[in-house]
């Protein structure tokens, strides 16, 4: 695809509970999610990190943070995409709650992130996810709809 094809104004939807299937991996974790659209397949990507992170997801839209990812292809993009969003997680000490998506194309991400504060006796870890690998990762889209592939580092 081209990279004008690709490219959106923003989409803001609030975040369903996500579809996906997790992936049997020695040692790591994985899962795929499937979405009819390109925007929607990041947003349900962090969405189910996100679920396998936490018991119950937090909820709620506090501070905003603007992300800005480039890559090499889509599949390079989703995986600094969940990265940027773990980082929140681990460095910033902020759980991911809703994005709006502003521009995606094929190399480029633009969103706004709502986020609030990570509460250790509140929110409750599931699995502790250490990285979002590249090994096996895919962005891949057919007349069907979208897919990813993600490897996560337990």
């Amino acid at each position: 695809m081209t990279r004008g094809l690709l490219a959106r104004t923003i989409l803001t939807m609030t975040i369903k509970k996500p579809r996906y299937e997790l992936l049997d991996h020695t040692a790591d974790m994985g899962m795929v999610v499937r979405s009819s659209g390109l925007e929607e397949l990041f947003k349900q990507a962090a969405a189910a990190m996100l679920d396998i992170i936490f018991e119950n997801p937090p909820k709620g839209k506090g501070r905003k943070i603007r992300v800005s990812l480039e890559g090499a292809d889509l599949t390079d993009l989703m995986v600094r995409w969940l990265g940027e969003i773990l980082y929140l997680l681990q460095g910033d000490g902020l759980v991911v709650t809703d994005m709006e998506i502003e521009d995606l194309t094929s190399v480029s991400l633009r969103a706004i992130a709502h986020t609030v504060p990570f509460q250790p006796g509140i929110h409750e870890i599931r699995h502790e996810i250490k990285a979002v690998t590249y090994h096996q990762s895919l962005v891949a889209g057919d007349e069907t709809g979208w897919k990813t592939k993600i490897i996560f580092d337990m």
